[in-house]
């Protein structure tokens, strides 16, 4: 039985000890009994409130029932697991409540003028009115036309910093842990895309699962090759030294032991979770992975040959991001 609050003490302490900082203002969490999935946080002066649905909670525990009993989730060399059903819900809400947390942290309330984000729209009180921003909130600089895809960025980029905390830093040891966290987080993303309803007309507040897990992916693909990239930074260049890379064939194994495999992980639990269409968004591999390949050239000349939604819809983002971004101060 996962408990949420271990999830948020686990959470907490995984943000001070990689950010050197605890977490502020300090969240409460209550878990609503309704069968909906449903997740959101809602900020005020003083504090962030997270709350999620006791449907959520049933929901990712059952997934991880299911997914831990069927043998594709075990390594190819071992079919018992490291970890039990209980260990991957624990992981899947903490990377919820980290993506709540980098809501506030990246002052997403402030910009879109509102008090409230939520995960799934059919929650409770995301009407119209609570999803309306204030006309003087930042986001209103943004063009009109625009608009209606700054809440998808602002999604991926809470992703994109819960994913870095969750999956924490890369040592070759941990290649069973960053596969199987990174399953967690999978899970995760399928099951609040199983449970968003968007009304027709309206534009969605969240992107596909596969664009977050296309940009998940992503992030585990680079891992080897963070440490070299952070030595860079900190000595103020732009290129990496070779000398500070992983070898050649360590980062062959890691792609065919962590990075492939965490790719038939998200499909295989798309299609536990009901969700052939997520599956189908993500694509073969040959394609998803070419479609990494050209996403991390970062060449917008190229974007025109991704062919999964996901890398799609990822590249139909990046630009606005990048100015959202600035925007926000934030680079």
């Amino acid at each position: 039985m996962v408990d949420f609050n271990t999830a948020l003490s686990a959470s907490l302490a995984q943000y001070e000890e990689l950010l050197g900082r605890p977490f502020a203002p300090f969240p409460t969490i209550e878990t609503v009994p309704d069968e909906a999935l449903w997740a959101r946080a809602d900020q005020s002066a003083r504090a962030l409130n997270i709350a999620v649905s006791s449907g959520l909670i049933a929901s990712v525990e059952a997934l991880w029932q299911t997914s831990v009993s069927d043998p594709w989730l075990a390594d190819a060399n071992d079919d018992s697991l490291p970890f039990d059903a209980d260990w991957f819900s624990h992981v899947s809400l903490v990377w919820l409540l980290m993506h709540e947390m980098q809501h506030a942290d990246l002052d997403h309330f402030a910009f879109l003028g509102r008090k409230r984000i939520a995960e799934a729209d059919q929650q409770p009180g995301m009407g119209l009115l609570s999803r309306a921003a204030s006309s003087a909130a930042p986001v209103q600089k943004v063009r009109r036309q625009d608009r209606p895809l700054v809440e998808p960025c602002l999604e991926l980029q809470a992703d994109h910093d819960a994913i870095e905390l969750v999956l924490d830093a890369y040592s070759p040891d941990d290649w069973p842990a960053i596969r199987y966290r990174t399953a967690a987080v999978s899970g995760m993303m399928v099951l609040i895309e199983t449970a968003e309803q968007v009304s027709e007309g309206m534009p969605r507040s969240h992107p596909k699962a596969a664009t977050r897990i296309f940009q998940l992916l992503g992030h585990v693909m680079e891992m080897p090759t963070i440490p070299a990239m952070m030595k860079a930074q900190l000595r103020g260049e732009t290129t990496i030294d070779p000398e500070d890379l992983p070898s050649d064939e360590e980062q062959r194994a890691f792609a065919t032991s962590v990075t492939l495999p965490c790719y038939r992980d998200a499909v295989h639990l798309a299609r536990l979770a009901g969700a052939s269409a997520i599956a189908d968004d993500l694509g073969d591999e040959r394609s998803f992975f070419n479609d990494l390949k050209i996403a991390k050239l970062m060449d917008v000349d190229q974007f025109p040959s991704l062919v999964t939604a996901g890398g799609q819809e990822w590249a139909s983002l990046v630009a606005l991001n990048d100015r959202l971004l600035r925007l926000q101060g934030l680079i």
